[in-house]
C-alpha cells in the first residue's frame, strides 16, 4: 500500500510540474544551460531557409539545446505573436520590429537584455540604443539598413535616361524623371506609388527639416503642410500616369515585395530597405542597382534603421539557452556566412568584417551602400509610440482615399491629424 501511495504521489507531483512548466514561454529547461526553446521570425522563404540552416549549425554546436522554429510572412506575424502572447505561449526568442517594440515592452513581455550574459560591449552603441525603451535594453538589432532607391538599369537605358547613384535627386527631379520614363516606355510607370509609406514619408519630412514623431513618441512632429504636399506629390504623379493607378497601389501590402512593380517590370524604380535587395533581385530575376533616395540635402534626411531586432521573452524557462541562441545569431561568423545581409549589416565590427569578406556581389553592394549612407546620415529615429502600427495603418488607408479621390489631400491631412493625435493620447 505504501508503494502504491508513493507512486501516486510521484505521478501527482510530476503532473503539477508539467502544468507549471506550461505557463509562460514554452521553453523548457533540461539543464542550467540547455532546454527546448522556440524561435519565431517573419520573412520570405529565402530567409526561412537560411535561418533553418543556422539553427542546425547552432544545435550541432550546442547539443544540449533544441530549437523549435516558428515562422510566417509579415502580414500574419504580429497577429500570431499577439495571440500567443495573450495565451501565455510567447516564444522564447522573438524577431522584433521598431514599430512594435514599445507595445511589447508596455505589455511586460520582454526581458531586459542588459541583465543577461550577452556581451554588449561588441556592438555599436548608437545602434544598440535604438533597442532601449525608458532606459532599458529590450532588443538588440540584428543589423542596420537604410532606405534605398532600387532601380533597373536596363529599363533606364531603354528609356534613354541615366542617374548618378551616388548623387541624390531632389523630389521634384525624381518626379520629372518618372514622368519622362512613362512617356518613353509604353505600358510602363516611372515609379511605384509610396503615398502610404511611413518610411518614405519620414525621409520626405526630414528633407524639409521635420520629423514624423516627437522624440518622446507622444505627438506628431510633421507639419500639416508637409503631409498635404506629400499627398499632392503622389496624386499628381498618379494623374499623369507616372505611377500605377490607385487599384494597383492598393493591392500592394506592406512587406509583400513579390508584387512590387519593379519585380514585375512595370516600373524601373522603387524605394525599399537595403536588406531587401538580394531578395528583390532574386524575385525580379535580373540585375538591379542601388542609388541614394531623393531628397538628400543639408538637412541630412537619411537615417540608419535597425533591420529588425532579437528579443527574449521575460518569462522564458530557458534563459541561458535563449541567451546562447541570440548571441550565436548575432555574433557567429558561421551564421553570417549563411545569412549574408538578409537581416542587415551587422553592428558588431568584427562580424561586419566577416560579412564583407564572405559576401557575394549582391551583399557587397548592400554593405557598400550602407557604409555610404552611414557617412551621410543624420540623427536616428526615436523608438515608435505604442500606437505606431495603428498610425501606420491609418496613413495607408488615408493615402488610399486620396489616390481614389474620395477626399482631397487637404481634408485627408486634417482627418489624419485628428485620428492620429487621438491614438497617440491613448498610448
Amino acid at each position: 500500500m505504501k508503494m502504491k501511495r508513493l507512486t501516486t504521489l510521484i505521478v501527482s507531483a510530476l503532473s503539477v510540474a508539467l502544468i507549471l512548466s506550461a505557463c509562460g514561454s514554452k521553453g523548457t529547461s533540461s539543464s542550467s544551460n540547455g532546454g527546448n526553446i522556440q524561435l519565431m521570425w517573419w520573412g520570405t522563404q529565402d530567409r526561412t531557409n537560411m535561418t533553418t540552416k543556422v539553427i542546425k549549425q547552432f544545435e550541432k554546436a550546442n547539443k544540449e539545446i533544441k530549437v523549435t522554429p516558428q515562422f510566417t510572412g509579415w502580414d500574419g506575424y504580429w497577429s500570431k505573436l499577439s495571440t500567443q502572447t495573450g495565451g501565455g505561449n510567447i516564444p522564447d526568442v522573438i524577431q522584433m520590429d521598431k514599430q512594435y517594440l514599445r507595445n511589447y515592452v508596455k505589455r511586460g513581455t520582454l526581458m531586459d537584455l542588459s541583465k543577461t550574459n550577452i556581451d554588449l560591449s561588441v556592438y555599436d552603441k548608437s545602434s544598440l540604443n535604438t533597442g532601449k525603451v525608458d532606459g532599458k535594453l529590450y532588443a538588440i538589432p540584428t543589423g542596420v539598413n537604410a532606405l534605398a532607391l532600387f532601380y533597373d538599369p536596363s529599363m533606364l537605358k531603354k528609356a534613354g535616361v541615366s542617374i548618378d547613384p551616388n548623387k541624390p535627386m531632389s523630389w521634384d527631379e525624381y518626379a520629372s524623371l518618372a514622368e519622362t520614363i512613362t512617356k518613353k516606355l509604353p505600358n510602363t510607370y516611372g515609379t511605384q506609388n509610396f503615398a502610404g509609406s511611413i518610411d518614405d514619408l519620414e525621409l520626405y519630412a526630414r528633407s524639409k527639416g521635420e520629423e514624423f514623431f516627437s522624440e518622446d513618441a507622444k505627438s506628431l512632429k510633421i507639419s500639416k503642410s508637409t503631409l498635404t504636399d506629400w499627398f499632392n506629390y503622389w496624386l499628381k504623379l498618379q494623374d499623369e500616369g507616372a505611377t500605377p493607378p490607385a487599384e494597383y497601389t492598393a493591392s500592394l501590402t506592406d512587406g509583400d515585395i513579390e508584387k512590387s512593380p519593379i519585380v514585375k517590370k512595370d516600373a524601373p524604380f522603387g524605394m525599399f530597405w537595403s536588406n531587401q535587395f538580394g531578395t528583390m533581385e532574386q524575385l525580379a530575376n535580373r540585375k538591379l542597382k542601388l542609388a541614394l533616395p531623393p531628397g538628400g540635402n543639408e538637412n541630412k534626411p537619411y537615417f540608419l534603421k535597425p533591420s529588425m531586432y532579437w528579443s527574449i521573452a521575460k518569462k522564458t524557462k530557458s534563459k541561458k539557452a535563449s541567451e546562447k541562441l541570440v548571441s550565436y545569431l548575432l555574433n557567429s561568423k558561421d551564421a553570417v556566412k549563411v545569412m549574408g545581409t538578409d537581416r542587415g549589416v551587422s553592428i558588431n565590427s568584427s562580424v561586419r568584417e566577416a560579412q564583407q569578406n564572405n559576401a557575394n556581389d549582391t551583399d557587397k553592394e548592400v554593405i557598400s551602400y550602407v557604409n555610404n549612407v552611414t557617412k551621410l546620415a543624420g540623427s536616428a529615429l526615436p523608438v515608435d509610440p505604442t500606437s505606431a502600427n495603428n498610425i501606420i495603418d491609418l496613413l495607408t488607408t488615408t493615402a488610399q482615399e486620396v489616390l481614389f479621390k474620395k477626399v482631397t489631400p487637404e481634408k485627408a491631412t486634417d482627418q489624419f491629424f485628428t485620428k492620429a493625435t487621438s491614438l497617440l493620447k491613448k498610448g
